[in-house]
């Protein structure tokens, strides 16, 4: 400092000053510190804490020995002083005399100060920085609209699984607020109140300097931390004093211990007695135990999770195509979006595997779950943080499409399934509970096929056991398809035969109702052709319903089928019964459908139409009368279908009298509430996502859930089925002629396949949350 002209550094300026000058000491008034270099030292000069009694203190490190040196006043560093200093520290002249420190508005005589950050051992300074956001995360625009109502709560809690960009959302959020941000990475270490306390108190010191000097005389005694109730009151009141909004963001919280009471009581009074210029975030994969019940009651609380930290189909579009610097297909885009279900990590490794010029953008969705990145990231940041038991469990869970305590307690190699779920729950660990069936839940797609594709390596020749166990399971307790489903999965035709065979014996007792019907049709839609035409016991049922829908002819070729199987099989490796039962239980069987058929033609020919009654098989059980019903029914199946030949008359014939007759009564398994009957209705117009929402005065996430579970209701994949679905139930007065062909596209729905069918992912989701064509050759898990 031997020109009265110094170069001072406050934050990322520098600029030249006259020492001693009037500016000089209104410059003082703004900044709380600066750099200092004397010839042979350097020293930082920082005011220890706000008001006109503030002092200054000089401190440096020389040989990792700290260093201090009282300034005084602002109006008393002159030129001399700062070069006085510089002799002291440099000479390790660094007697301090008592001085006030002012915490609370109560002063008390020090006489030593404590190490303040860039030289305490225990406080590491890049835990205070804030992540660099790249110009990717930008993309976030719904989730940046609801941080947007922080400054409006004073706790915020982000609970998401790993890779959801929880603290890049943050950090993106906080280079655009007007508040003041304090930023605090915490790690197991900070489990020890001490040192928790320190990093807290740095973090805070960045945005209202003089704390730490002031409060750190407590923290570093072990019995007076963060936890001390007149520490954390002093530390509120001083945060009152402030005018401006204050944010301190605590990232990764989960890391401190659920078990660590000290913390979490002290972090409960601490938001509980907060000011209302003061926030705190807490970025975290797990449940906060806070006791946040009241605070959430009083609306004091702002919450986001999973569903609001995915990427919708348009921002993952938008992410991809920045990230990899080119144009992706859209259909590309949506089924990588639909494999992730919007996982920011998962969209992050699709970008990489985008970049690699021989791998096709079609095939990266389906390469995902064999991607290395993907497994080491799911192995290393969620199952290597689960119990053993816990990872075992989830492992054969894995397995399952959806499943529930009871369900989990009756498969081979899961113990304590009520366990395994709250650790799950608790942990974030990719758990997904099902809409509208509570208890039930799956796991994230693409955390199940990493899953998957380990059991598969590890206990391949066990599965078929566990599938056994899950059809008896879904068998008795009354839930046929699904029981149908698992035995296919274990390649038990015989108990395919029987399931579906004892169902299909229960309907048509019971009078074959519509709803029964359905419910038959849909198990007899997820047995392959070839399964059916290998047992006469299905080639009858499949004969029996053809005559149910009025297509006498498909029946009779389906029965024709059935009985030169018994004829050639001679029924005696699949039956339960002695042959001769079976095959003349399933001969009179085949008679009485034949006569029904002979009856029904007659009936049509002598009246000159179709409408003549018909007449059900009797079960054997019964008087062998076979019982008059009303005029040939169509079957309400889902419209339109894949095509399937076995299915394909009986179809043509639904179409045939919804066309002519009024719908009958909705056929589904869930409640289609009036929300989603004025969505229906505003599809059937024609009106996109966007126009909907308008109408409805509703977000665009809340149009795409109630599609999403719209398509499940109604068993469809796209809007357009499911238009045509609801009117031939019924749910649509009326459906305009040119509907079909003014529907708009969704917005992120794939486009058909050259049968007409959308280009759904290897698991499409059934009306159950199940996947009805898991058991085909060469497609896992399911």
């Amino acid at each position: 400092m031997g020109s009265p002209l110094v170069t001072v550094q406050h934050g990322h300026v520098n600029a030249p000053i006259e020492v001693g000058s009037a500016e000089w000491f209104v410059w003082l008034d703004r900044v709380d510190a600066f750099a200092v270099e004397e010839h042979e030292i350097s020293f930082i000069a920082q005011r220890l804490h706000d008001g006109a009694s503030a002092l200054w203190l000089a401190f440096c490190a020389i040989e990792n020995e700290p260093r201090w040196v009282v300034l005084g006043l602002a109006s008393e560093l002159t030129r001399e002083r700062l070069r006085t200093a510089a002799r002291q520290l440099a000479s390790g002249d660094t007697v301090i005399p008592a001085f006030q420190v002012e915490l609370d508005g109560e002063s008390e005589p020090v006489t030593h100060l404590p190490d303040l950050p860039v030289t305490s051992p225990d406080l590491l300074v890049t835990k205070l920085e804030m992540p660099i956001v790249d110009r990717e995360t930008l993309v976030r625009t719904q989730a940046i609209e609801r941080m947007d109502h922080v400054l409006a709560y004073p706790l915020t809690i982000i609970n998401a699984p790993s890779g959801y960009g929880k603290s890049t959302l943050v950090a993106a959020w906080a280079r655009e607020t007007s508040a003041r941000v304090a930023w605090l990475l915490l790690d197991e270490n900070d489990n020890d109140p001490t040192r928790f306390s320190t990093h807290l108190l740095a973090a805070l010191d960045r945005v209202v300097p003089g704390l730490l000097a002031a409060g750190m005389r407590y923290v570093k005694n072990a019995r007076a931390h963060l936890a001390d109730v007149s520490l954390i009151s002093r530390l509120i009141n001083v945060l009152t004093s402030t005018e401006d909004h204050i944010v301190l963001v605590l990232d990764d919280y989960h890391t401190i211990s659920p078990d660590n009471a000290v913390i979490h009581t002290a972090m409960k009074y601490f938001v509980e007695y907060l000011p209302a210029q003061i926030h705190v975030i807490l970025l975290t994969r797990t449940c906060v135990p806070l006791s946040t019940a009241r605070m959430r009651v009083a609306g004091r609380l702002l919450e986001l999770r999973i569903e609001d930290m995915r990427f919708t189909g348009d921002e993952a579009r938008t992410f991809l195509e920045r990230k990899t610097g080119k144009e992706i297909a859209p259909e590309a885009c949506a089924r990588i979006h639909r494999r992730t279900e919007g996982w920011v990590a998962g969209l992050q490794l699709a970008a990489f595997a985008l970049e690699d010029p021989h791998t096709p953008a079609e095939s990266v969705a389906d390469l995902l779950s064999e991607n290395r990145n993907v497994v080491d990231f799911i192995a290393d940041e969620v199952l290597k943080r689960l119990p053993q038991t816990v990872g075992e469990n989830v492992l054969w869970m894995a397995a399952l499409d959806q499943f529930n305590v009871a369900l989990c307690d009756a498969l081979p190699g899961i113990v304590d399934c009520q366990t395994t779920l709250e650790t799950l729950e608790r942990e974030n660990a990719f758990l997904v509970p099902v809409d509208d069936a509570p208890g039930w839940y799956r796991f994230h797609r693409l955390f199940r096929e990493v899953l998957w594709n380990r059991l598969q390596r590890t206990h391949k020749e066990d599965l078929a056991e566990l599938y056994r166990q899950a059809c008896a399971w879904y068998d008795a307790h009354g839930m046929t398809r699904d029981a149908v489903h698992y035995a296919l999965r274990a390649n038990d035709e015989h108990a395919v035969v029987r399931i579906v065979r004892n169902f299909a014996n229960r309907v048509f007792e019971s009078g074959s109702s519509p709803t029964e019907l359905q419910a038959l049709a849909q198990c007899l839609d997820l047995v392959p052709a070839d399964v059916i035409q290998r047992h006469p016991q299905l080639s009858l049922i499949q004969a029996q319903m053809f005559v149910e829908s009025g297509d006498l002819s498909e029946g009779e070729e389906w029965l024709e089928a059935a009985d030169l199987l018994i004829s050639s099989q001679g029924m005696t490796a699949e039956s339960e019964t002695p042959a001769s039962d079976d095959h003349l239980q399933l001969k009179e069987e085949i008679m009485q459908v034949r006569g029904i058929i002979a009856r029904v033609r007659e009936g049509s020919s002598s009246a000159g139409q179709g409408q003549s009654p018909l007449t059900h098989p009797a079960h054997p059980s019964q008087t062998g009368q076979p019982r008059a019903t009303a005029s040939p029914r169509s079957l309400p199946m889902p419209l339109p279908m894949p095509p399937r030949a076995h299915r394909t008359s009986l179809h043509s014939e639904a179409h045939a009298h919804h066309s002519s007759t009024a719908p009958e009564p909705p056929v589904i398994y869930e409640r289609v509430t009036a929300r989603e009957k004025e969505v229906l209705a505003l599809l059937a117009r024609g009106d996109r996502n966007h126009g909907i929402a308008e109408e409805l005065t509703i977000a665009l996430a809340t149009v795409k859930r109630h599609l999403s579970n719209l398509y499940r209701k109604l068993q469809v994949d796209n809007r357009t089925q499911a238009v045509w679905r609801a009117w031939t139930l019924g749910l649509l007065e009326d459906l305009p002629e040119e509907s079909a062909n003014t529907l708009a596209p969704d917005d992120d729905q794939p486009q058909p396949d050259d049968r007409g069918m959308p280009r759904w992912d290897r698991f499409p989701s059934n009306g159950h949350g199940h996947h009805g064509n898991a058991y085909s050759p060469g497609i896992s898990p399911g």
